[in-house]
């Protein structure tokens, strides 16, 4: 289902896919059924079906990297909420007679062998990719869960963390436009951790309690913001743009060192920075042209 988000932008809902995919896992269960193979885990076709829609690699998770899968794990626990109702849970594969090994958990990863913390315990160094796939998404798993539920404590670095609760609708939407609008195939860590931020602001507005929240919840899990970041300089001709602004955590820097900018006429551009912008002596807008530069007054580079 096609929406419009706060600034007009149309975006995919996933929710509009939820009944399509609930029939298809029912009539997949009756089909499971009649075969006498006694499967209940709706989770688990829904998290596969999710992986359809995913453009990561989930070979990264090998390297440290971002790992792809647990895409799966999350849409997979959304679709199961979605037919059992308050019954549903954060489990997966959880109803599953097979490799217990297999399970996992989105709110008590470390019960299952996986670690909550990137790069903490039970994170997975290894080269195989399906073990590291089904082992180290418990770092995301574990920040869906926080930004739906809310929790604190200390994550394996000592370091303590709050977060309040979104819900799972809106932390599944947010989740959902990082998948489908701002990670790729090379995607790490930081990516997912921006992305999300992006998706939150593209949804809620810009500092909002949800964006908020997605930071501390990325805090919780060991994912931190950069302390320091290269900024962008622009030199030279800046002509129109799409409607869209151009948005970075850097620092952006207009004509520096003694170059020259000129935002040409019947140009319409915006810029946004997490950090800070510069406009040096060599900036210039021509007659007929429009050019806005935001800074945003919440911090989400370092916090």
């Amino acid at each position: 289902m096609v929406e419009t988000d706060k600034d007009g932008n149309n975006y995919i809902d996933y929710t509009g896919l939820i009944p399509v995919l609930v029939e298809g896992m029912k009539e997949q269960s009756r089909v499971i059924k009649a075969q006498s193979l006694k499967i209940k885990e709706m989770g688990l076709l829904a998290g596969d079906m999710t992986l359809m829609n995913d453009s990561t690699d989930s070979s990264f998770a090998t390297k440290g990297k971002f790992d792809s899968d647990t895409a799966s794990d999350i849409f997979g626990t959304m679709i199961e909420f979605s037919i059992e109702g308050y019954t549903g849970d954060y489990e997966m594969m959880e109803d599953v007679a097979i490799d217990p090994s297999l399970k996992r958990s989105l709110q008590f990863p470390k019960n299952f062998g996986d670690p909550n913390t990137y790069q903490g315990q039970n994170w997975y160094y290894g080269t195989d990719v399906s073990t590291a796939e089904h082992t180290n998404n418990g770092v995301q798993n574990y920040w869906f869960y926080l930004l739906a539920e809310g929790g604190n404590g200390y994550n394996d670095n000592g370091d303590y963390y709050s977060v309040q609760g979104i819900g799972k609708d809106k932390a599944a939407k947010i989740a959902y436009r990082n998948l489908t609008s701002y990670l790729i195939s090379s995607s790490i860590y930081s990516s997912a951790r921006a992305g999300s931020i992006w998706a939150a602001v593209d949804l809620y507005g810009e500092c909002s309690f949800e964006v908020q929240q997605v930071i501390n919840s990325w805090n919780a899990v060991g994912v931190y913001g950069l302390q320091y970041l290269d900024p962008l300089n622009y030199c030279g001709d800046i002509y129109n743009h799409p409607i869209n602004p151009i948005r970075s955590f850097h620092p952006m820097i207009f004509a520096p060192n003694g170059c020259s900018t000129t935002v040409k006429n019947g140009s319409n551009v915006r810029f946004v920075s997490a950090s800070y912008i510069e406009l040096q002596g060599g900036f210039e807008v021509e007659a007929g042209a429009s050019f806005e530069a935001d800074v945003y007054e919440c911090n989400m580079v370092n916090n």
